[in-house]
């Protein structure tokens, strides 16, 4: 019942089935109310969350699956792979950003809309994606809710930085009121990218 006073809720949580505090029916709670048309936010570790429950990484589009890139590592580059999508919006192409980079089990690039990837030269030989596919940023609907996920926001400099900053805030502006995936383009507008 509480959640109905929300229109999204954000995580930047870990832990698996018996360390959550959710009980089962408060979790299977959750995943129908952002079916039912409200927002979940994850931020970095929240795909460290319920690696061990398949709706909540159904829902959020991928699963933590270590971080080759540590936050000791040189920053990467970020490519942004839709630049009129809110979130990618402050973030310049070619931008970069020390931070733990995460790569993802559980995630397929046809079940999101990607957002934020990092350059492939900033992959040095590391990660096990056969695909070498590592998406930061995503977005997706879940029923007729909306998901954004970011893997950045482990270090304290990257929460400090403007341009992270900015990249959270759009993205929970976009989840909680922003149109869906398959709004269509207003008339006259030019479609760039239509997933």
């Amino acid at each position: 019942e509480g959640l109905e006073k929300f229109d999204g809720v954000m995580f930047y949580t870990q832990g698996d089935l018996e360390t959550s505090p959710l009980a089962k029916e408060n979790r299977e709670a959750l995943i129908q109310w952002i079916k039912d048309g409200h927002a979940f936010i994850g931020v970095h570790s929240a795909s460290d969350t319920y690696k061990d429950w398949k709706p909540y990484w159904e829902m959020l589009g991928g699963t933590f699956n270590g971080h080759p890139w540590n936050s000791d590592n040189p920053p990467i580059e970020v490519d942004v792979e839709d630049p009129s999508h809110p979130a990618a919006q402050p973030i310049p192409d070619g931008w970069k950003i020390q931070d733990e980079i995460y790569q993802f089990t559980h995630y397929d690039r046809a079940r999101v809309h990607v957002i934020l990837s990092m350059n492939e030269a900033s992959i040095q030989g590391k990660g096990s994606r056969p695909d070498k596919d590592y998406a930061l940023a995503w977005c997706r609907e879940h029923g007729q809710g909306k998901v954004f996920y970011t893997a950045l926001g482990h270090r304290e400099d990257v929460w400090t930085n403007p341009l992270f900053q900015e990249h959270l805030i759009a993205g929970i502006e976009w989840a909680v009121n922003g149109p869906t995936l398959s709004t269509p383009a207003p008339e006259g507008a030019t479609v760039l990218f239509d997933g």
